[in-house]
């Protein structure tokens, strides 16, 4: 309800995590308990597996939700199945890829939307393999992806612990101390999970 007071353009939810649904169809009556309380903007549910536990068929997800909840716009899709992602595509359907290390094998697979950590970083480099991609360019895409993907690797490695969260606030960070981009902002430090 919250949100639907804001001037947003649409509410993206992650799964119960206290009572985390073990089916399909439970996570469809949670999304519409919530996407009830959204007024008519669209809904999103954020695929987040890895971080919530939630391994779920999203094709299957995708079918049942849109015949259950009227203001289902799709899902943020933040997982490495692109095989999986790509089921999900469908006409009237919003699928928003959230892993930087596909850019290139998405907008290949028709995949329209993105939120990617590294346009944070590397906008240049994001949209030089989007432009690529888009003027039939392959090689160069994939020179710049494989590039992009090893960057994303070494800011992971330099992670005792391998935080996502972590080393991309950290790249971020350094990004922003460069003398181009003079600005007193930061991303801050990693909150510890106690």
């Amino acid at each position: 309800r919250h949100a639907s007071n804001l001037n947003i353009n649409g509410v993206v939810c992650i799964p119960e995590l206290f009572y985390k649904p073990s089916d399909v169809k439970q996570l469809v009556g949670y999304c519409k308990i919530v996407a009830k309380n959204c007024g008519r903007h669209p809904f999103f549910y954020y695929h987040l597996p890895h971080y919530t536990d939630v391994f779920l068929d999203m094709p299957e997800f995708c079918e049942l939700a849109e015949q259950t909840i009227p203001n289902f716009a799709g899902i943020e899709y933040s997982h490495s199945d692109l095989a999986m992602a790509a089921k999900c595509l469908a006409p009237n359907r919003i699928i928003i890829l959230s892993d930087s290390r596909m850019l290139s094998s998405g907008l290949l697979l028709g995949f329209k939307t993105f939120c990617m950590a590294a346009f944070n970083m590397v906008p240049e480099t994001m949209r030089d393999i989007y432009d690529f991609m888009k003027t039939g360019k392959i090689n160069l895409a994939k020179r710049e992806q494989k590039l992009l993907n090893s960057s994303i690797r070494e800011h992971m490695s330099r992670q005792k612990k391998g935080s996502w969260v972590k080393a991309m606030k950290h790249w971020f960070n350094e990004e922003l101390k460069k003398p181009q981009n003079e600005t007193p902002f930061t991303a801050g430090h990693t909150r510890k999970l106690h």
